[in-house]
């Protein structure tokens, strides 16, 4: 009489599962949290962001999402910090401290332009910065200090075009990073008005403003 026997298990199948530690289960519903805060804000604004519908867009409860997120000041000052480290970290991935000076403000503006239509968290940086002078002004003193952030780094980079010859040496590198900052703080915002704004020529725009004074 044949018996048919089940096949045995294999390594694999007898590894217990591997548990997520508090800390990693703690990141996870954070990262989700806040991805749910960026998503609403994006399509309703500030106002429409209560811990109650960004718990229930993540998944969580309402006690969860205010433990893991805090009240809405704290909230909104944690996600500002999350979103310009992004931006930070955006950069280096670029290795933009290895490019000569007008090469990496042409690479920032890039970046800018295709976060402006493909990345959720930096549309809603932009809409966290407008709404610091009406709805949330308990993080406009950090909304000032990385716009300044923002500045120096660009006037770094166009330091760094002088210094390697590509710009004249009499550029003023602060007034042309105001420029350059505020012309694409401005762009950031036209496209929340017209999503189907075409954007190349206004890029090209941007090129310009970075190689004004450029050495032949």
């Amino acid at each position: 009489m044949n018996h048919r026997h089940s096949p045995s298990p294999s390594p694999q199948d007898r590894r217990p599962l591997t548990r997520k530690s508090q800390a990693e289960r703690k990141a996870e519903s954070e990262q989700k949290l806040f991805d749910a805060l960026v998503d609403i804000v994006n399509r309703e604004g500030v106002s429409a962001a209560t811990c109650e519908r960004i718990g229930k867009e993540a998944g969580y409860s309402r006690g969860l999402t205010t433990t893991r997120l805090g009240r809405r000041d704290t909230m909104y000052a944690r996600l500002m910090d999350r979103l310009y480290q992004d931006q930070v970290d955006r950069l280096a991935e670029q290795n933009v401290d290895e490019l000569s000076g007008l090469d990496a403000l042409r690479k920032y503006a890039d970046l800018h332009f295709e976060d402006i239509q493909h990345k959720a968290g930096y549309r809603a940086y932009f809409i966290l910065v407008a709404a610091s002078l009406t709805e949330l002004p308990s993080i406009r003193d950090r909304v000032l200090m990385q716009h300044e952030l923002v500045q120096t780094l660009l006037a770094s980079f166009f330091e760094r075009a002088v210094k390697e010859g590509e710009l004249a040496r009499d550029t003023d590198c602060r007034q042309r990073a105001a420029i350059l900052g505020s012309f694409l703080f401005g762009v950031a915002m036209q496209t929340r008005l017209s999503e189907k704004e075409h954007l190349g020529p206004i890029k090209q725009g941007a090129y310009e403003i970075i190689d004004l004074g450029r050495s032949v």
